[in-house]
């Protein structure tokens, strides 16, 4: 289950997205998942995880649903590419205050020369969106620059 996350402090995407939760500690103050919604270069996310899936949700900031047709997931270059996740899993729901999640799909992140995956789908509107990363099973930590939702 996803605890909610440390500090209670809202970073928006667009003014529009938070992050609510994660469930894996980030290695330092600083490398905080909240990092995945700021925009500054030289922030990014970095976590140990003690076991697979790592998952992280976002809401929205003013209960609207809200469609997207991709999202762009950024590596983080301060670390070594092999802590990138692998997989990842997208989870969304029209509910904001208990979110029944619906699979949207599985995709292999295949990162292009800039460190970049993008997830392209069908549109789909949400209220919440959960993404749950995977890796291999020796791979204790996670690391990743940003999150870029697209309409």
């Amino acid at each position: 289950d996803v605890g909610r996350g440390r500090g209670g402090t809202s970073i928006a995407i667009d003014a529009d997205w938070r992050m609510a939760s994660w469930n894996v500690d980030p290695l330092s103050a600083s490398a905080s998942a909240l990092n995945l919604l700021d925009p500054a270069p030289d922030r990014y996310w970095h976590a140990r995880v003690v076991a697979w899936p790592a998952t992280i949700d976002l809401a929205r900031s003013d209960e609207a649903t809200s469609t997207l047709t991709a999202i762009e997931v950024h590596g983080a270059r301060h670390v070594d590419r092999h802590l990138w996740p692998s997989r990842v899993q997208l989870l969304t729901s029209v509910q904001a205050d208990a979110p029944r999640w619906r699979a949207v799909r599985t995709f292999d992140l295949d990162y292009d020369d800039e460190g970049k995956a993008l997830l392209r789908f069908a549109p789909v509107r949400a209220l919440s969106l959960r993404l749950e990363f995977h890796a291999p099973p020796e791979q204790r930590e996670i690391a990743l620059a940003r999150l870029r939702l697209v309409p």
